[in-house]
């Protein structure tokens, strides 16, 4: 599509959204608010990356924004590095989602499947911890649906069974709002080293019957950059087609999203443009942490870093995302999941 293509799908798609401004969040009975616009630090967790993700996500009337962290088990040796990262939220009024992550496999190039015990490791690491917001969320792996991101082989009865453990191990305590390990939407089914996305939410929930009622949250990674008629889950709305087939309406944090096969920066700040207009007049959308760096070249495709927090070489995507209306969330902030 060319450029006068493009920019007639952004007006005509613009022209059908929802009326509230970016950011706008629901409000709660208390009048406390939800400031959805986040960012995906991945594994860069060095203090002056949170700090430049604060300055991005509270920007223009911003307040306590998100923050999408990685933790892998060697965090649980070292309690007092997260809770300086934790501390460091709190300092610049940034909301973690906590991504559980384990063992990275460099001779196989596949990540290690989780113990069965690890929600107990977890918990007790967790509750140590002085969290910066009332709410906890704690997303559970990433796209299992995928064999190297599950030990090199897809399992979903047993990923089911182990996001049930994590349910049991939180039930008793409302802080905590477990979500799901967001799937891969794009991929078909070649058994073992993938499946579609909704051939494995049918296995588990016949493994685990009960499993997606007791969810309070899901996250979802809507991949594609694609314009016109598609397919939703080959679309930024690929969480309706997700919840659709769960059955049911959740928070919904997008944990990861970008434009890697977009060589032109500015038509993928145009392809955001209209993703965020969606997703934050969408009051199921609790969260859109899309991600700043690009796993794939291992380049920082939206803004890199100084030491002491401050941004250089910002792209049009930053640009776009820092000058969106927003409102002052508040640490305070209870999505609905447990009702």
């Amino acid at each position: 599509m060319g450029a006068g293509g493009r920019w007639l799908a952004l007006a005509l798609g613009l022209l059908f959204l929802p009326a509230p401004p970016l950011g706008s969040g629901p409000a709660q009975a208390d009048g406390q608010r939800n400031n959805p616009v986040g960012i995906n630090l991945v594994r860069w967790t060095e203090l002056q990356y949170v700090r430049a993700a604060g300055q991005l996500v509270n920007s223009n009337g911003g307040d306590w924004g998100y923050v999408t962290l990685v933790l892998i088990d060697d965090d649980r040796q070292d309690p007092a590095r997260v809770q300086r990262l934790l501390d460091e939220c709190a300092r610049d009024h940034l909301t973690p989602i906590i991504r559980v992550a384990t063992r990275f496999n460099l001779e196989r190039g596949i990540w290690s499947r989780p113990y069965w015990n690890d929600p107990y490791y977890w918990r007790d690491l967790f509750d140590s911890l002085h969290w910066p917001t009332t709410s906890r969320y704690v997303v559970i792996g990433n796209e299992p649906n995928l064999g190297r991101e599950w030990g090199g082989t897809v399992d979903p009865a047993g990923y089911a069974r182990y996001l049930g453990k994590w349910l049991d191990v939180y039930a008793d305590d409302s802080r905590y709002h477990i979500f799901n390990g967001a799937l891969d939407a794009s991929n078909d089914t070649l058994m073992p080293d993938r499946m579609d996305e909704f051939e494995y939410i049918d296995a588990m929930r016949e493994a685990e019957p009960a499993i997606f009622d007791r969810l309070q949250g899901w996250a979802s990674n809507p991949y594609h950059f694609w314009w016109g008629e598609k397919e939703t889950r080959f679309t930024y709305r690929a969480y309706e087609a997700e919840l659709q087939a769960i059955g049911r309406e959740l928070p919904v944090v997008i944990m990861e999203y970008h434009a890697f096969e977009i060589d032109d920066p500015r038509e993928v700040a145009e392809y955001y443009e209209v993703a965020f207009n969606y997703w934050l007049a969408d009051p199921r959308v609790l969260a859109a942490t899309p991600l700043f760096w690009n796993p794939e070249s291992n380049s920082f495709w939206m803004y890199k870093v100084n030491r002491d927090g401050s941004i250089f070489d910002p792209s049009p995507t930053y640009q776009l995302i820092k000058g969106f209306p927003k409102v002052a969330g508040s640490p305070d902030y209870r999505p609905t999941s447990r009702q």
